[in-house]
C-alpha cells in the first residue's frame, strides 16, 4: 500500500479511551493518511481535521455512505457502538469492500467472548454449556450474538479479515466512573460479576496491535487474536487495587 492511499478508520468520533481516536493519532504521526468515518460534524470531527486527518460524514447504516468512505482506500478498521443494527453496519460495510475489490486488510473489533462462546459450545445441551461458560450463563447477550453473527458474515465476505477479539478495556465506565460514588463514600466497590475473574487492556495496547496489523498486515490476514490484560484477577483483586490508588480500605460487595 502506498502512503498516499488513505486507511478508513469508523467509530472515529469515539470518546475517551476510543481505539479508533488513538489509532488515528498513531498513523497520523507514523504519515499514514487516514480517512475517519464519523456519525455527526461536531467537535470531534473538527479535531481530527486539525490534527490532518480526512473526516467522512455519514451513517454506517446507510450504504451508500459506507461505498463512499470506502472509496481510494485500502485498508479498514471497522469499530461502531453497539446497538440493535451493529451486525447490519458491519455486513453493509462488508458488501462495499467486496464490491470495491481492492481491500488489502479489513481489521474488526470483536470481543474475547468469541474464543469460548463457540457454535459447537452454544449450541450443545445447557448443561453442557452450564459447565463450559460457568455460573447461570447459558446464552449470548444481544452484544454476544452481534459480535458473533458479525464474525460470521466476515468469514463467509472472503475478504482479507483479522478479527481483535479483545476483553473488557481498562478504561471502561464500569470500571471507572461507574463504582466511584461508592468508592468514595462507602469505601465499597460494587460490580455485577460476582466471583468472575477479568483481566482488562489498556485501550491504547488495542490501538497499537491494529495499527500494527494495518500498516503491515501481511502475516495477519485471516487470523483472530484474543487481547488481554497482564493479569487475571477476581472483584476482591480490584478492590485491593482501587483501594491502594485511594489510600483507604476498599471492599467488594457483589
Amino acid at each position: 500500500m502506498s502512503k498516499r492511499t488513505p486507511i478508513l478508520i469508523t467509530g472515529a468520533g469515539g470518546e475517551v479511551g476510543s481505539v479508533s481516536k488513538t489509532m488515528i493519532d498513531m498513523l497520523l504521526e507514523k504519515q499514514y493518511p487516514v480517512r475517519a468515518f464519523v456519525r455527526r460534524d461536531d467537535e470531534r470531527a473538527e479535531a481530527l481535521r486539525r490534527a490532518g486527518a480526512q473526516v467522512f460524514v455519514g451513517d454506517l447504516l446507510n450504504v451508500a455512505d459506507v461505498a463512499a468512505a470506502l472509496k481510494g482506500c485500502g485498508r479498514v478498521y471497522f469499530s461502531m457502538s453497539l446497538n440493535p443494527y451493529y451486525s447490519d453496519a458491519t455486513i453493509l460495510m462488508a458488501a462495499a469492500a467486496r464490491a470495491q475489490g481492492d481491500i488489502e486488510v479489513f481489521v474488526n473489533i470483536s470481543e474475547f467472548e468469541q474464543t469460548f462462546m463457540t457454535f459447537d459450545r452454544m449450541t450443545a445441551a445447557q448443561e453442557a454449556r452450564l459447565a463450559w461458560l460457568g455460573g447461570s450463563v447459558a446464552e449470548w447477550s444481544p452484544q454476544q450474538r452481534a459480535h458473533w453473527a458479525s464474525e460470521q458474515a466476515l468469514q463467509w465476505s472472503g475478504l482479507p479479515v483479522v478479527n481483535i477479539q479483545a476483553t473488557m478495556f481498562a478504561e471502561n465506565p464500569i470500571l471507572s466512573w461507574f463504582p466511584l460514588k461508592q468508592l468514595l463514600s462507602a469505601g465499597e466497590l460494587h460490580l455485577p460479576f460476582g466471583t468472575q475473574k477479568i483481566a482488562p487492556i489498556a485501550a491504547y495496547d488495542v490501538a497499537e496491535i491494529c495499527t500494527k496489523i494495518l500498516i503491515d498486515p501481511s502475516a495477519h490476514i485471516s487470523m483472530s487474536y484474543a487481547l488481554t490484560g497482564p493479569e487475571l484477577k477476581d472483584m476482591h483483586g480490584f478492590a485491593e487495587d482501587y483501594g491502594a490508588a485511594l489510600g483507604r480500605k476498599i471492599s467488594y460487595v457483589p
